[in-house]
């Protein structure tokens, strides 16, 4: 496979398999995850000097002020969903920038910054996926983000030493880098799988030290224990990460029930004894459904 589609074909990749982890999380709708996946079907077709590439470049302006309103709508959203603020238009946007880079596919900065934009996807597939998909999007991913930035090191650097940047008169200087990049013999399957084995040979021993080396908490770095914090809070439903507590550090009231009949008996040593013979209803949190644990509202 030639130098240039073989990079090509990993950008993409490694851009459907951030898109994997943001799906296993249930971060982004369906519908943007299609109409990312159409767009940057389309963008495929669109190389430098294409005729889809003037028609991108004309309509550049008109492209950046739908930018510039689309960052406007998602800012709008999340400051509306404050003070818990919803991750889902963050996500939106960096899925309309990726497309927007994709089409734009010129310069070695751009493909810098898709890897970027990627990555920010796959942190956030990180924090809240709890399904085996996001673990095989994440190996794809690393794999083919080695892939990526050694391609992209050796495009730059054949492309520094081929064209003279300094001299509009050099063709037979951007002839050959031209030649240098649809050149089979650049990198080729025994590259790749080289370094696709030295990935998963991390990854492999990044699983095993999380599996089998002793986890510990803050206070063996600290150099003491670290205090616990006792909870308590009222809900019908707690989704990791995201539910508020009240602290036993803080005075804040948490539940005050008042009883008429126990403020008319006269000493404490009989609301006392009444108190042992009262009982609070409690609930059981009895469904775990997509990291959120729920009270079924069906009766026992």
């Amino acid at each position: 496979m030639r130098f240039q589609v073989t990079h090509k074909l990993t950008t993409y990749l490694l851009v459907l398999a951030a898109v994997g982890t943001l799906v296993s999380a249930s971060l982004v709708s369906s519908t943007a995850v299609l109409l990312t996946i159409a767009f940057a079907g389309l963008s495929w077709f669109v190389d430098p000097g294409t005729r889809g590439s003037a028609i991108i470049e004309r309509i550049t302006p008109i492209v950046r002020i739908g930018a510039i309103g689309f960052f406007g709508l998602c800012a709008y959203q999340v400051w509306t969903h404050l003070p818990e603020p919803d991750l889902t238009p963050v996500l939106n946007l960096v899925l309309f920038l990726i497309v927007y880079k994709l089409f734009g596919r010129v310069a070695n900065r751009d493909y810098l910054q898709i890897y970027v934009l990627a990555f920010l996807m796959v942190l956030a597939g990180a924090a809240f996926a709890q399904s085996f998909l996001f673990a095989a999007c994440f190996v794809a991913y690393v794999v083919l983000t080695t892939w990526t930035l050694i391609l992209l090191h050796l495009r730059r650097e054949m492309e520094e030493n081929y064209l003279v940047k300094h001299s509009g008169n050099a063709p037979s200087h951007k002839v050959g880098v031209a030649r240098i990049l649809n050149s089979r013999r650049v990198v080729g399957g025994p590259f790749l799988a080289a370094t696709a084995g030295v990935s998963l040979a991390i990854c492999a021993g990044a699983v095993i030290t999380f599996a089998l080396v002793p986890r510990v908490g803050a206070g063996f770095a600290l150099g003491g224990a670290r205090a616990r914090r006792g909870l308590v809070g009222f809900s019908d439903e707690v989704t990791l990460g995201t539910a508020g507590f009240l602290s036993t550090e803080d005075e804040t009231v948490a539940l005050r029930a008042v009883l008429p009949r126990l403020n008319r008996l006269g000493s404490d040593r009989d609301r006392e004894m009444q108190l042992d013979l009262f009982y609070w209803r409690g609930t059981v949190y009895d469904t775990y459904h997509q990291g959120q644990w729920l009270r079924s509202r069906h009766g026992a």
